[in-house]
């Protein structure tokens, strides 16, 4: 019998959690769509808060860093006014769907990623010797 109700919550745990990252990537396809149209632009709520900006370039980087991702590849992007606009775009348009912080800071690293793996090796090479 607790094998059976072990199994059961197992299976509500994975629905769950498929359902939610679901609607993360529906929500991520919505914010890219909302961007190709310049649409609904706008910076999330806490891009005003210095301490939310930290935490925020902390788990990009802690996240990055999981994912192979040099440290000052993301440094470099997110100096630059326009990639760092498109990335907090992103974030707000992610919470105006709704989605938590880390959701945010998800979306923002899947842009990261997308740049980083359509990087020409001999530029990703600049990056992977400096770390």
């Amino acid at each position: 019998m607790g094998i059976v109700i072990g199994l059961v919550v197992i299976f509500f745990l994975w629905t769950f959690i498929s359902a939610k990252a679901r609607v993360h990537n529906a929500h991520k396809l919505m914010a890219e769509r909302e961007q190709v149209n310049g649409r609904n632009l706008s910076y999330p709520s806490w891009s005003t808060n210095k301490d939310r900006m930290e935490e925020f370039a902390a788990m990009l980087n802690a996240i990055a860093k999981r994912r192979s991702i040099p440290k000052n590849f993301v440094a470099e992007i997110m100096t630059h006014n326009h990639p760092q606009n498109q990335f907090l775009f992103t974030a707000g348009l992610m919470e105006q769907q709704g989605e938590s912080f880390e959701g945010q800071t998800l979306a923002v690293i899947d842009h990261i990623e997308k740049y980083w793996k359509n990087m020409d090796l001999h530029d990703r090479k600049k990056f992977e010797n400096e770390a």
